[in-house]
Order: C-alpha cells, then sequence, then structure tokens
C-alpha cells in the first residue's frame, strides 16, 4: 500500500466518472479507500474521508441518496 498508489486509483476513478461508467468508478474509489484505511485508519483522516466524499458523490449522480449520505458517517 502506498499513498500515491491510491491516488493514482482516484484517478482512474475520476475518468471512468466523467465517462459515466459509475460501476467502474465505485470499484476504483472503493480500492483507493480500502487502501488508505489499511495506512491511515478507519477513523477521521483527510484521505479517507476524501474516498468516502468521492463514493459518496458518485452514489449521488445515480440518485442512491441513502447510500450517498451513509458515506458520510464514519
Amino acid at each position: 500500500d502506498h499513498a500515491d498508489v491510491a491516488t493514482s486509483l482516484d484517478n482512474i476513478a475520476t475518468v471512468l466518472r466523467a465517462q459515466g461508467k459509475y460501476d467502474e468508478a465505485l470499484q476504483q474509489f472503493t480500492l483507493s479507500l480500502e487502501m488508505r484505511k489499511r495506512m491511515y485508519g478507519a477513523g477521521v483522516h483527510a484521505n479517507v474521508v476524501r474516498s468516502l466524499n468521492n463514493i459518496a458523490n458518485v452514489l449521488r449522480e445515480q440518485s442512491k441518496y441513502g447510500e450517498a449520505l451513509q458515506q458520510h458517517t464514519l
């Protein structure tokens, strides 16, 4: 696990999201989140929160508002 790898996964997911490939974007954002949790713990860390926010944004774009809201609850 490395911070740069997690960032690269986020970048890939961002492109997929822009292309409307939401399921693939979620997979990449989730991999990034899991990696960041292993590196920083599951608590409040800026990079973990950033990953949760990215996931929530994709879910919101899919009109999955309840699931999106859950991402903002640690």
